[in-house]
């Protein structure tokens, strides 16, 4: 796997007809505020780039290639010393093909940004807004565990716990129905990707083999496909795994889309 690396300055950029411009515009206050944005992306080729530039004003501005198919990119920020603010490490997952994209959020909450740009951007944003409060309400409660103010191990904790997974199942149950819903999106088999856990193993075959066969060639389809046609362990009608099999970590993991 090869990496590439761009730090972009004001005056230098990619070439305009082979790029797009991922626009980053911040909003209200935060104790830190962040030095750059960073994104992060691998190509249909296999190929890892990273763009870093240096926002004014709280505004950033980010060229990245074309890519010839829907591939997801990672925004992130960046304070001066390197390191994540911890009020804003929750990065943002956002669509890049051909398309320049907007991005606008609040300092403190990257993550739940307003992103258009396509309707792959679009449709996805309008997912992240769906389920904000869900994820606003799980970050909350898992904030006195993280703080280690209450011990997992405790009847607190145990009790947390089944409450974070009872919004997990939610969340999940909105974003089947977007699958669902939206055959051709590429965010749509983005999504049931990383979701198996949480489908019966014949309800997963099914929602796969209902995708558009236009994403159907990409290396995570191919690896989706595969693990479809290697099950034989688990039953048709039992979940894979499901939320309740899940271990504490993979819980917490799993809202982290």
């Amino acid at each position: 796997m090869v990496w590439y690396c761009v730090f972009l300055m004001p005056h230098l950029s990619i070439a305009q007809r082979d790029s797009l411009s991922v626009k980053l515009h911040l909003s209200g206050e935060s104790d830190n505020t962040p030095s750059e944005a960073v994104l992060v992306f691998t190509d249909d080729n296999g190929n890892r780039y990273r763009f870093s530039t240096v926002g004014k004003e709280n505004r950033y501005e980010i060229r990245v290639p074309k890519q010839q198919r829907c591939t997801e990119a990672v925004l992130q920020l960046e304070s001066k010393n390197g390191k994540h603010n911890l009020a804003m490490a929750r990065p943002l997952s956002l669509l890049i093909d051909s398309i320049d994209v907007c991005v606008d959020a609040l300092a403190t909450e990257l993550e739940f940004a307003i992103v258009s740009g396509g309707k792959e951007n679009e449709s996805y944003s309008a997912l992240r807004m769906s389920t904000a409060e869900i994820n606003r309400k799980m970050q909350e409660l898992y904030l006195p565990l993280s703080r280690q103010e209450v011990k997992a191990s405790s009847a607190e904790g145990e009790f947390i716990f089944k409450e974070i997974a009872a919004l997990a199942q939610r969340e999940a149950e909105l974003q089947k129905a977007f699958i669902r819903d939206n055959p051709s999106l590429y965010v749509s088999m983005m999504l049931l990707y990383r979701m198996k856990n949480r489908y019966t193993s014949g309800d997963y075959a099914s929602a796969f083999e209902a995708l558009d066969r236009h994403y159907k060639e990409t290396k995570m389809a191919v690896e989706m496909a595969a693990m479809i046609q290697n099950e034989a362990v688990t039953s048709v009608g039992t979940p894979a795994i499901g939320l309740k099999g899940l271990h504490r970590r993979e819980l917490i993991s799993s809202w982290k889309i």
